[in-house]
């Protein structure tokens, strides 16, 4: 039986881990395996949390405003780190930092979010940050994350159905967590009804962990028409070409697996 090192870690992007194909006992010999590095990014820098939210007191009322661009500018750095699982990190302390302010932004936002009864939904874009600073956390192993995620997720599609990246990255967070592959199906296949075509990649991923592979096989093709330079997504093809295929979670040749604190939301 031939082995495929599924790119588990670019759920979103062109793969950054490379299919290796093992011998089989009996057979020739097979390529030599290769596993690309993966290249190191810049450092987490540590960012000024009491800027993105400010609180104001008017006489018995009480307000708040948030910082959108500081607040996307952290969601972008964590992203750059922990968007897949396992998160990439040059130092410990790096990614100890990275978990705190996660945390901390989520239980900032868990505040001002709140849904009340009756109340106005907050705006989607808050509501789409919010969400993927859960789902880092939810890869940086923060408590609970990965359910505020899926509230968020969930607030922002019953408000905007029709939300192409909100799609994509729920569809692209149910596929990297533990058991959820099937749900984030037809998220992915939304995404792709709306135009985005690198959810095809993203699918194509979901099914080969589901072995579902010729239907990995067809998804990758139809990525391919539309990024015909993806040598990675190629190389993937061609190994899922190969006969007789198992799938392993593996991690600079160590067995990976998505964090514990699994949803729970069907």
């Amino acid at each position: 039986m031939r082995s495929l090192l599924a790119p588990l870690l670019a759920l979103w992007l062109p793969p950054i881990v490379r299919p290796v194909v093992a011998q089989e006992p009996g057979t020739a010999p097979a390529p030599a395996a290769k596993q690309v590095a993966i290249p190191k990014g810049p450092a987490y820098r540590e960012h000024d949390l009491r800027a993105v939210i400010t609180l104001r007191k008017d006489g018995e009322k009480h307000s708040a405003s948030i910082d959108a661009n500081r607040l996307q500018s952290i969601v972008d750095d964590l992203e750059a780190h922990a968007r897949c699982y396992p998160p990439t990190f040059d130092t410990k302390e790096e990614r100890a930092l990275a978990q705190r302010e996660a945390e901390t932004l989520g239980k900032l936002l868990a505040t001002l979010l709140q849904p009340t009864e009756g109340g106005k939904e907050a705006a989607p874009a808050l509501l789409f940050l919010a969400a993927r600073i859960e789902a880092t956390g939810h890869n940086l192993d923060v408590k609970g994350a990965s359910n505020r995620a899926i509230g968020y997720f969930e607030r922002l599609l019953a408000a905007e159905p029709k939300h192409v990246a909100g799609n994509w990255h729920f569809g692209a967070f149910w596929s990297g967590t533990a058991k959820g592959q099937t749900r984030a199906l037809p998220y992915l296949e939304k995404a792709i009804e709306l135009g985005e075509t690198r959810a095809h990649y993203t699918l194509a991923v979901t099914y080969v962990l589901l072995d579902e592979h010729d239907k990995a096989k067809v998804q990758l093709r139809v990525y391919l028409d539309k990024h015909p330079g993806d040598a990675g997504a190629r190389k993937m093809l061609e190994a899922l070409d190969a006969p007789g295929l198992k799938v392993e979670r593996k991690v600079n040749g160590k067995p990976s697996e998505p964090p514990k604190d699994n949803p729970k939301r069907s």
